[in-house]
């Protein structure tokens, strides 16, 4: 969970409640600015540092499950550009970590040109653009 928001210049921790059965995630927005040292609940942060803090936590517990397949649906919602590109990032080293493993993400959003940008080709991914809905 740390190195995954390490990422971001972000800083957190997990605090197991087992006798209530509660996870609480704290979050530091900014690990290394001692004025925000102090963690932060989840739901005080950005949309973006709440998505990446979430996506963060979702990464470090796949590394607890031995499943083929692996999916995301909109973990990008609510991102800004900087916390989209450092997300795909995160997700690409991860993919080629992982040969082995198929992963499934799904978005509203196209990321062809961040994906070139990576180096992902084609024989790396598979994008399956949709057309878009259109409303009457």
């Amino acid at each position: 969970f740390q190195m995954h928001l390490s990422r971001r210049s972000m800083g957190g921790s997990l605090r197991f409640d087992h006798k209530e059965d509660v996870l609480e995630a704290q979050v530091a927005p900014r690990a290394g600015d001692a004025a925000a040292r102090s963690t932060t609940a989840l739901r005080s942060l950005s949309g973006g540092e709440q998505a990446f803090s979430t996506l963060s936590l979702v990464l470090a517990m796949w590394q607890l499950s031995a499943t083929p397949m692996r999916a995301l649906d909109e973990f990008d919602k609510n991102m800004d550009s900087s916390f989209q590109a450092a997300s795909l990032k995160l997700l690409f080293e991860i993919f080629r970590q992982q040969p082995g493993r198929q992963f499934l993400i799904l978005t509203p959003l196209d990321y062809s040109s961040l994906f070139r940008e990576a180096g992902v080709d084609e024989r790396d991914a598979v994008i399956h653009r949709m057309p878009d809905v259109v409303r009457h």
